[in-house]
């Protein structure tokens, strides 16, 4: 199915939250509105006290830590999007898990799920604002066969030694618990019952942002296309030197210079191209990922969590009306070498998806796709976890970069560390040294199992 015209109405629209057909055109507004308030931005500053690059939710977030602990530190956000156009959140699917292999990943989501309990209380800008980030409880639901059972049983011993709400469904379990999967080839399942589920990405950004911006964090308009040092030398610093003074292009013919004591490379996908301007090489990169919707007349619409198919298939439902998002990250030999996001593989869909959910779920035999879009992973090519902290050299220069499609459920925690890193120089919540930029100098990837 390469023709892109025959998936419906939908095809081809980057507006973010569209692709929910019950509800297009209410989205359409939303989301003028969103975009109008976006373009609220003030000056850039000549001098500040944190300069953050990259305004999506881990950005953010650091400058909401940072502002909610020290109020009375100067926090500004470069974002060169405005409109969150080609923002990975944004075209996510807003998921939560606790299910992952490395302790520090279950504890980030555990603090993470914290937070969204009382995200209205964190998040509201007044008395009377209230924040609804449409957080579903449906959970996770990951399917392993007998070559992989042993796996995640493993992961299920450490998600539990960290207090994580989940548990083991046997073959029989599976079938008497979720009818509607084949389990023919499943061996083992770990269900998620608590603290796991998705919430809508767009209003959990905005929500983020407005709050930092109540709080005093000043977000600005450009982009950072260079460093100077404290002798003023552009982009080569000496080994005893700290960056000081970033130029940002603001899109009208100027470079205006910024002063800074630290700096947060939270550019996401483009996070390499910041480090670079500081000749510092960081392995993250942009990859493209492809989410399909599709209707399924008799699909199954109660107790549906979001499910991993031992073969990396993953199935949503969205609402009660028989939609389903789904996925499949590819294989390093099927990477989409084409980068535009209005460019979709359908071939994709038909050859390597469609038929494993049709397997997977019987009811979905007469599929059809009415919608597909893109975004861009934040993709950490040593191994797929984040790289956070300072820089060994250059101290002022902090990573929080390369989640790999984790980043929006780690983000609260993530913001918070980084603003322990910049008020007390140390992790205090969550304590993930492990995950420094040494790492990377060393070439000692620490593979997380559960990237989805």
């Amino acid at each position: 199915m390469s023709d892109s015209k025959n998936i419906g109405p939908f095809a081809r629209i980057r507006v973010p939250g569209a692709d929910d057909p019950k509800n297009a055109l209410e989205v359409f507004k939303t989301q003028y509105e969103n975009f109008k308030s976006l373009k609220k931005i003030k000056r850039v500053p000549k001098q500040t006290e944190v300069l953050i690059i990259g305004g999506g939710i881990i950005g953010s977030f650091v400058a909401y830590w940072v502002k909610n602990t020290s109020p009375y530190l100067n926090v500004t956000v470069v974002e060169k999007d405005s409109n969150y156009s080609t923002s990975s959140t944004f075209w996510s699917l807003g998921g939560f898990r606790q299910q992952f292999s490395l302790s520090e990943n279950i504890k980030m989501s555990l603090f993470g799920a914290d937070f969204m309990k009382n995200a209205n209380e964190y998040l509201k800008c007044g008395n009377n604002d209230r924040i609804d980030l449409e957080f579903n409880h449906d959970g996770y639901l990951f399917l392993a066969s007998k070559k992989s059972a042993e796996q995640l049983y493993n992961n299920h011993k450490i998600q539990l030694a960290h207090d994580a709400k989940v548990r083991l469904l046997n073959k029989d379990e599976i079938k008497e618990k979720f009818k509607w999967i084949n389990t023919d080839d499943i061996e083992l399942a770990s269900f998620g019952y608590q603290n796991e589920g998705w919430v809508d990405p767009r209003k959990y950004l905005l929500a983020v942002r407005n709050k930092a911006s109540y709080l005093g964090a000043d977000f600005v308009n450009g982009k950072v296309v260079g460093f100077e040092s404290e002798s003023n030398d552009q982009i080569w610093l000496n080994n005893d030197q700290n960056l000081r003074t970033a130029l940002v292009d603001t899109f009208d013919g100027k470079l205006v210079p910024v002063k800074f004591q630290k700096v947060i490379n939270a550019a996401g996908p483009w996070a390499a191209e910041v480090a670079k301007l500081a000749n510092i090489e960081l392995p993250v990169e942009p990859r493209k990922r492809f989410i399909y919707m599709f209707y399924a007349k008799d699909g199954p619409i109660l107790n549906v969590p979001l499910t991993i198919d031992h073969t990396g298939v993953f199935i949503r439902r969205q609402g009660l009306s028989n939609y389903y998002f789904c996925g499949l990250n590819q294989s390093q030999d099927k990477e989409s070498k084409n980068m535009d996001l209005n460019e979709i593989d359908y071939d994709y869909f038909e050859k390597e998806i469609k038929p494993v959910l049709q397997n997977r779920v019987p009811s979905f035999k007469d599929m059809k796709l009415v919608n597909a879009w893109s975004g861009y992973y934040e993709y950490n090519t040593l191994d797929q976890n984040l790289i956070i902290g300072k820089h060994p050299i250059h101290q002022n220069f902090i990573f929080t970069n390369g989640s790999s499609g984790h980043g929006l459920q780690h983000s609260a925690a993530i913001g918070k560390a980084i603003s322990e890193l910049i008020i007390h120089d140390s992790y205090k919540t969550v304590d993930l040294k492990r995950f420094g930029y040494e790492r990377v100098i060393r070439n000692k990837p620490i593979k997380e199992i559960e990237v989805v």
